[in-house]
């Protein structure tokens, strides 16, 4: 540690409070809100089988920018998802910026899905975080 000239650890964007109504196509999008400045140096989505279409986006004042999209999410990307770097000082995240992470899923199924069967989460790498950052709105 005491070599470390600056520290970066995950940043993690996850609404666990989802329910997918059997036969149904359901969007659902949640806001975090940053609270420390920070630089983003990844991005990537996180959903399970039933996902369709995924999505973050960054918000200064009244400017949004979509910063990460993928529009036909499939099965493989549950545990490889495609990323999306952001060089190697990363994206500038100021205090008051929001990010907005929206998921799309089908559940053809019978039956209702909920976290933790089915996720909607943004996880990224950002400096100079020294812990963990996560962010659940519920």
């Amino acid at each position: 540690p005491a070599e470390v000239t600056t520290w970066a650890a995950p940043l993690v964007l996850v609404e666990t409070d989802l329910l997918l109504p059997p036969g149904e196509t359901t969007t659902l999008s949640f806001d975090c809100t940053v609270e420390d400045e920070m630089n983003l140096l990844y991005l990537l989505g996180h959903m399970h089988e039933r996902g369709t279409v995924f999505s973050t986006d960054h918000t200064v004042g009244e400017t949004t920018e979509r910063i990460y999209e993928v529009q036909d999410w499939d099965l493989e990307f549950r545990d490889e998802p495609p990323r999306v770097g952001f060089g190697e000082t990363g994206r500038a995240l100021g205090v008051g910026d929001v990010l907005t992470t929206t998921c799309t899923w089908e559940n053809e199924s019978e039956e209702e899905i909920t976290f933790p069967f089915e996720m909607c989460a943004s996880v990224g790498i950002a400096w100079p975080l020294t812990v963990p950052l996560v962010c659940d709105p519920d």
